[in-house]
């Protein structure tokens, strides 16, 4: 479910909306990846490698800043079960 339950102002249900879409996205990608010899392997691999670079610059970005780890963490795509 994308769709934020308990938020109250509008940036928070912009970034839940935008963390739920890119979890499934993350699902999807790594599905597509895991099936053998289809053409859709090449895009899924490019873009698991795009997000573990986005997750690598936030990580970055966070210890430079000296940001809380629970900061940081919230900022990862990561896979949600």
């Amino acid at each position: 479910n994308i769709i934020p339950q308990q938020i109250t102002d509008d940036i928070s249900a912009i970034l839940a909306i935008e963390s739920a879409i890119n979890a499934l996205s993350l699902k999807d990608y790594l599905a597509t990846y895991l099936k053998p010899f289809k053409e859709a392997n090449i895009l899924a691999a490019i873009r698991l490698k795009s997000i573990e670079i986005k997750n690598l610059i936030a990580i970055a970005t966070g210890v430079e800043q000296r940001m809380p780890a629970e900061s940081i963490m919230q900022r990862l795509i990561i896979l949600k079960e």
